[in-house]
């Protein structure tokens, strides 16, 4: 059997795969509220229908919010997300309860004070 999350179990691999086009991963991975987006490997006919997309990630996290750092921030270690005051912040996450919110910056994705930022209307 093949599963992310413990209650629930399938098959083979292209069952999860499938279901996990339609299901959030959310219920294997708390703050991973996405489903499977892009394949890793392409299949041949669809090789050149990729152009636009980006890389190979499977994952494209669902964007909350837009926000503008207020203020610079810089990260501690890999798990945070520096800032440059006047950054456009793409939200992912606002679950930790200390106030860190989780977002991306010019590609870069990492967990930021949220106090640093004014999230946009």
């Amino acid at each position: 059997f093949f599963h992310i999350a413990e209650n629930r179990k399938f098959k083979n691999l292209m069952e999860l795969v499938e279901y996990y086009k339609h299901h959030s991963l959310k219920e294997g991975f708390r703050s991973l509220d996405t489903t499977l987006q892009f394949p890793y490997k392409e299949t041949e006919n669809s090789a050149g229908q990729r152009s636009s997309r980006t890389g190979g990630n499977l994952l494209s996290p669902k964007v909350i919010g837009i926000a503008i750092a207020r203020y610079d921030f810089c990260a501690r270690d890999m798990r945070e997300l520096s800032l440059l005051k006047g950054d456009v912040v793409k939200i992912y996450t606002k679950m930790s309860a200390n106030g860190w919110w989780r977002g991306e910056v010019n590609g870069k994705v990492g967990w930021f004070p949220s106090t640093y930022v004014e999230e946009d209307e």
